[in-house]
């Protein structure tokens, strides 16, 4: 059970750079006085935990994060037939708010799933490059949330991952080569380039 909890917590501690927790608008690095003005669900403390966690904290209670973690790994390996049962009985009794975990859940990876194909993709065609999900958002951003072609809402229609010049005519995987397409012109532009597509749409 300790050894469980370690190898849990281990890689969690150190800089603030590499510690567990969310990042962003709810999680600023200020004392937790202001964290609670701000309405920040987190802050980063200037003080070392009793357990010498360098880890975010909980607003509401001023709880470490790296504690909570190793807490629940210690409960969880203690008994695990209990936690499952619990978390059986759980979803038993709350059938329709697992229905919209499970939905929240499969929408939020969605992106990621995107991202994880297209490198699949371009590792069996041998393509160079890489980009990330950073990426993906930067492009959402820079065409407006719209078709580069038919200038459609992507947020509408969801959107393909689509290369210019495609892997299959020597195309790489670099975020310059890439756009967001809705997806009934990505189907339709199969193997064209961008420039071959736009010329056959008269556009």
């Amino acid at each position: 059970m300790q050894v469980a909890a370690e190898k849990y917590s281990r890689g969690r501690n150190g800089q603030l750079g590499n510690i567990r927790g969310p990042y962003g608008p709810n999680c600023r690095q200020t004392p937790r006085k202001l964290a609670k003005l701000n309405n920040d669900l987190y802050y980063t403390p200037d003080k070392l935990c009793s357990k010498g966690h360098q880890s975010l904290r909980r607003t509401s209670d001023g709880a470490c994060l790296d504690c909570e973690s190793i807490k629940r790994t210690r409960l969880y390996y203690k008994d695990k037939e209990l936690t499952n049962r619990k978390q059986r009985q759980y979803k038993q009794a709350h059938p329709e708010q697992q229905k919209q975990y499970r939905k929240d859940r499969l929408e939020k990876e969605r992106p990621l799933r995107r991202v994880r194909e297209a490198k699949r993709n371009s590792l069996k065609r041998n393509a160079e490059g890489s980009f990330t999900i950073e990426d993906i958002n930067n492009l959402l951003l820079t065409q407006n949330g719209l078709c580069t072609v038919c200038k459609i809402k992507l947020t509408e229609s969801g959107y393909h991952i689509d290369h210019k010049i495609p892997l299959v005519r020597g195309g790489s995987n670099w975020p310059d080569n890439l756009q967001l397409l809705c997806p009934h012109d990505n189907v339709s532009k199969n193997s064209l380039t961008d420039d071959e597509y736009r010329q056959r749409l008269g556009l």
